[in-house]
């Protein structure tokens, strides 16, 4: 492992490069409706899409985000304190590629194959490069979005639950002279969609009676039923019932579920009090967006197999419905944050909205008790009770509390990043020498990387015991170093130290040293007990293809093919010889900018580390 006084030294001469000095201030309690900050928000991007549709990223790019969360009092309405970020606020350390000269036409056939076979991708690294590729795709044709590739590429974004990646694609081509049948179906349904999904009624209205009236048709009647819709917002119910009665002629299977929240919108809601709007086995996917709006705009509750059936693109509809149980809001915030689709200031406004009396701030074990079956609602009560405690020493205890909390269900970077105010507050002192290593963890994920090795150095300085901070160095030096033997030297020393390591753990350190081709002269111990593998192999048609783009360096294919390899599985899943492979693609692959990024997530999947 690397010098620890590097660290000092790094730090020191490129403390301007290791911190990001770029600071989002956001007002958690505007004026404005949350829907109006989620559509400029949306609006910003987009524009950002456009202008940059051209550039070629060709740097690394490390953020570091300071966090400011305002405390001022409780305004008029949820939808005021909650601020969406749709755009992401993390970058992981990659490089884009464009696809401008990534697509040979006479390989379409294959690339459409390739596409068709993706659609779980497990690794978050591999998944945000390629959205990335894409998002970002590009075409000298005029006539490229009556192509199968292009046609291919939105479905894939849509189907994986990027639909605002897939309309701000479509936004950049004229789609209006098309004449292929199919792909007009699918670009305008994607637009009404979007629309429908983001809570911009009157500009879907306009788009429903702009389709209307070129005489086009869009599966499972969505043009009509969203005009049914309209009618009713506008308040035209006779229009409406008429309009329906036709629709009800027309349809072939009745839509059970849309004509359920028809016959609410236009009756007394006093006589559906204890009506059941879940999602019933007769629904429509290709609706399910119009749902969402019409029981937002009803205030009924969205249930939860809302986010299982899309959990991607319905979490914020989800988020956005003050009607829908607070726990399923919470759950799809978290994962929402988790994915980079809202900030952090906007899951810490959800937070504190959450309703705790003060008898249950007061009585905290008893609360945490009667909540500790319900992760989400706990979440937000650990929260709201650390930002309570008036003396530091008692916050922090409750800080810790929370984390301890949070690593055990899998939510430790949220709630390193929700405390980040109260542990940047914190100077080291005598007090909290015993938990510095953790304080210094909390500030690497937060990237505060100069605040992480001054707790680091006071830790060393006031504890006798080195072993809880030796890890934590290392973290440090992982995230501000680029040298792999930093990597390396961690897994020796780990594989040294520890007699009773697993097999498994074994097997991709073995794996993963292998790869670097750095140390020729370390041998590892091997002792298998076991002869052969259960865990699958890809086929050798699939692996003989990879290691052949490997040899021709053509990164679109290396990425593609991987993903094939890789389809719903963790990398825990993989055979070794697999992880190998992939290993040595993505070493090849555009100059190894994925390479460190996916070793850290590989060991973190392993919980290595």
């Amino acid at each position: 492992m690397k010098k620890y006084f590097l660290c000092i030294i790094i730090l020191l001469f490129y403390s301007k490069t290791i911190v990001s000095t770029e600071t989002t201030i956001i007002e958690l309690h505007a004026k404005k409706s949350l829907d109006q900050l989620v559509l400029e928000v949306d609006s910003l991007e987009a524009k950002n899409e456009i202008n940059e549709s051209n550039e070629v990223s060709t740097e690394n790019i490390e953020e570091n985000e300071e966090i400011k969360q305002e405390s001022s009092e409780q305004s008029e309405s949820e939808n005021d304190e909650i601020i969406e970020n749709t755009s992401s606020s993390n970058v992981v350390d990659q490089q884009s590629l464009t696809s401008k000269k990534l697509w040979p036409e006479n390989e379409t056939s294959l690339l459409l194959k390739h596409l068709s076979k993706i659609n779980s991708i497990k690794s978050e690294v591999l998944y945000k490069e390629f959205i990335s590729i894409l998002s970002n795709f590009e075409s000298d044709d005029d006539n490229i979005i009556e192509s199968e590739i292009f046609l291919s590429i939105l479905k894939k974004l849509y189907k994986i639950g990027e639909i605002q990646k897939a309309y701000n694609l479509l936004q950049l081509y004229q789609i209006d002279t098309l004449e292929k049948k199919t792909h007009i179906e699918f670009y305008k349904s994607l637009e009404l969609n979007y629309l429908l999904s983001t809570y911009q009624l009157s500009e879907a209205c306009d788009l429903k009676t702009n389709l209307a009236d070129k005489n086009i048709s869009l599966p499972n009647f969505l043009i009509e039923k969203t005009d049914i819709f309209c009618l009713l917002i506008e308040g035209k119910i006779a229009e409406s019932e008429l309009l329906n009665s036709l629709l009800l002629e027309l349809e072939t299977e009745n839509d059970e579920y849309f004509q359920h929240l028809y016959e609410y919108m236009i009756n007394n809601k006093n006589d559906y009090k204890d009506a059941n709007f879940n999602l019933s086995d007769n629904y429509s996917a290709n609706l399910i967006f119009l749902y969402s709006a019409m029981l937002r705009i009803s205030e009924l509750p969205l249930s939860e197999k809302f986010l299982q059936i899309d959990p991607n693109n319905l979490s914020i509809p989800v988020i956005l419905s003050t009607a829908t149980e607070i726990s399923t809001r919470l759950k799809a915030a978290n994962k929402s944050y988790l994915n980079n689709s809202i900030s952090i200031e906007s899951l810490a406004a959800l937070y504190q909205s959450v309703d705790f009396s003060s008898a249950e701030l007061n009585k905290s074990e008893e609360t945490i008790s009667s909540l500790k079956n319900n992760e989400e609602i706990l979440m937000a009560f650990y929260y709201q009770l650390a930002n309570v405690q008036i003396f530091p020493s008692e916050r922090i205890k409750v800080v810790l509390d929370y984390w301890d909390f949070a690593k055990f269900n899998g939510l430790e970077k949220i709630a390193f990043a929700l405390t980040n105010n109260i542990i940047t507050s914190l100077d080291p002192s005598l007090d909290y020498s015993s938990f510095g290593s953790k304080i210094a963890t909390a500030h690497i994920y937060n990237m505060n990387y100069e605040d992480a090795l001054k707790w680091i150095v006071f830790y060393e300085s006031s504890n006798e015991n080195k072993e809880d901070i030796n890890k934590v160095k290392f973290l440090l030096d992982l995230y501000i170093s680029n040298e792999l033997s930093v990597i390396s030297d961690f897994l020796k020393i780990n594989i040294e130290l520890d007699n009773n390591i697993s097999e498994e753990k074994k097997e991709v350190m073995y794996v993963i040293l292998e790869s670097f081709d750095i140390d020729e002269n370390y041998e590892m111990t091997i002792e298998y007990n076991k002869v052969f593998d259960s865990r699958l192999m890809p086929s050798i048609f699939l692996t003989s293809l990879i290691q052949k783009k490997i040899e021709d360096n053509d990164n679109l294919s290396i990425l593609l093919l991987a993903l094939v390899s890789l389809n719903g599985k963790d990398w825990s899943d993989l055979h070794p010889d697999h992880l190998r492979l992939i290993l040595q693609s993505f070493k090849e692959y555009n100059n190894s900018v994925l390479f460190k990024s996916l070793v850290i997530e590989i060991l973190y999947n392993y919980k290595i580390l």
